[in-house]
């Protein structure tokens, strides 16, 4: 995915973020930074503890005007089978 309004994790992404909030925590650094929309999706992907993360295939964020929409869709074969061997959605 581009760096545009719609955003998913990259490692460029990710590196790019943290380098970022990296300058932010200096005593000289900026007051504030603007992450591209990979940069946002990136930051929400590596702030969640590993044994939620895992659990999704895909993180998604949105960027408008003061909404962020954010889209995580889980991995099947996380998802518990019922006694009839289907997932629950099936």
């Amino acid at each position: 995915m581009s760096d545009t309004g719609v955003g998913a994790p990259t490692p460029k992404a990710l590196s790019s973020q943290q380098t970022k909030v990296d300058r932010l925590k200096q005593v000289t650094g900026p007051d504030s930074v603007v992450l591209s929309a990979n940069e946002v999706a990136s930051l929400i992907g590596s702030s969640m503890d590993w044994s939620v993360r895992k659990s999704f295939r895909l993180v998604r964020v949105e960027l408008s005007e003061g909404t962020l929409p954010f889209t995580a869709g889980s991995t099947r074969e996380l998802i518990p089978r019922t006694p009839w061997g289907r997932s629950p959605d099936s």
